[in-house]
């Protein structure tokens, strides 16, 4: 529930904080989970990789027991050295942080037995710091789960910040969300301050996207510089539906774009086109 749910913004050198909580909630018999966006790289790595830049719910049947049978969703697909750098991950904060209790480790690499066996036994309070990565965003019910740590928070869209800490509060406990992140860019730390103060997804949405814009269009980049120079899709959403509309017009009455009045706009396409295509190694 959102009212017993607060979320808050930590940089690096606050994560302690964050740690603090996850113990003392620990303490009363509470969960953790703590969230890690690079599944492939240790504490020490994605602190390397930190400020980048942001790179680019569905709800489970209503009570309290844990659903075997609901699917929890792959992430990328990892390579030996990955899963090896998370293992090493969870066994650090097993042999440190959280050395009274019991640390397992979930991600899209393992096998679907596997995963249900560590949701499990997570469910069961046989472990009660799940270290995962964005696999728990669905397919999660433990209302005993009061806190949730992400790491490299920067690194997540709003949207799906906001579906991760929609797997803690779920019960009658509060519970707390601590973003951490070591990224010195404005925008990046703006996008991860409106979850302090907005619980409303669209909205957050909205804010994503009018901060981070609409990348590249034409190919795969979700975050960086946009190609849009003049044109924001949030301040300008009516202009473009209506060059939407015209384009759409256009190319009914012109596909291939052969008319004289075309010619200039024609040869701009493909030009962009051929460079996109070829940019893109197809």
């Amino acid at each position: 529930d959102a009212a017993r749910r607060t979320t808050r913004v930590l940089a690096k050198s606050e994560r302690g904080y964050a740690y603090d909580a996850a113990r003392e909630a620990l303490g009363r018999g509470e969960q953790v989970y703590v969230v890690c966006p690079l599944v492939g790289k240790d504490t020490q790595e994605r602190d390397a990789m930190a400020g980048e830049g942001a790179a680019a719910s569905r709800e489970e049947p209503d009570g309290g027991a844990y659903h075997p049978t609901v699917a929890i969703e792959d992430d990328a697909d990892l390579e030996h050295d990955d899963v090896a750098a998370a293992t090493r991950e969870a066994e650090m904060l097993q042999g440190s942080t959280f050395f009274d209790w019991r640390v397992e480790l979930l991600h899209g690499g393992l096998p679907s037995s596997e995963k249900q066996q560590v949701m499990q036994r997570f469910h069961d309070n046989e472990t009660q710091v799940l270290v995962a990565t964005t696999v728990i965003e669905v397919g999660v019910d433990v209302p005993n789960a009061t806190v949730m740590i992400v790491e490299d928070a920067d690194r997540f869209g709003l949207s799906q910040l906001h579906q991760l800490r929609g797997r803690v509060g779920r019960g009658e406990k509060p519970a707390q969300v601590f973003l951490v992140s070591a990224s010195k860019q404005d925008v990046a730390l703006e996008r991860l301050r409106a979850m302090e103060t907005c619980d409303d997804g669209f909205e957050l949405a909205r804010i994503d996207l009018s901060l981070r814009r609409e990348g590249d269009i034409l190919g795969n980049r979700q975050s960086g510089a946009s190609v849009l120079k003049l044109v924001n899709v949030v301040r300008d959403g009516g202009l473009i539906e209506a060059a939407h509309a015209d384009a759409r017009e256009l190319l009914e009455n012109d596909p291939d774009l052969d008319a004289p009045d075309h010619a200039a706009l024609g040869r701009e396409v493909r030009l962009l086109l051929g460079a996109t295509r070829a940019g893109e190694g197809g």
